[in-house]
């Protein structure tokens, strides 16, 4: 717990924002690559999700 070698993702991609600069290219490179198994797992899933939305809000 206390080892600072051992960090998520999201908190790791803070390292490419520094005193001097922001490495802009890393930043939006290792945020899509976060994204991109959300993006694909919503893909599959957005079926059940639609279903499940109007499931509830609709009445009978």
């Amino acid at each position: 717990m206390g080892n600072n070698q051992i960090k998520t993702v999201t908190v790791d991609i803070l390292t490419y924002v520094t005193d001097y600069a922001i490495l802009f290219g890393r930043l939006f490179a290792a945020a899509s690559l976060i994204l991109l198994p959300i993006i694909v797992f919503t893909f599959f899933v957005q079926k059940y999700i639609a279903t499940g939305l109007t499931g509830g809000a609709l009445k009978g």
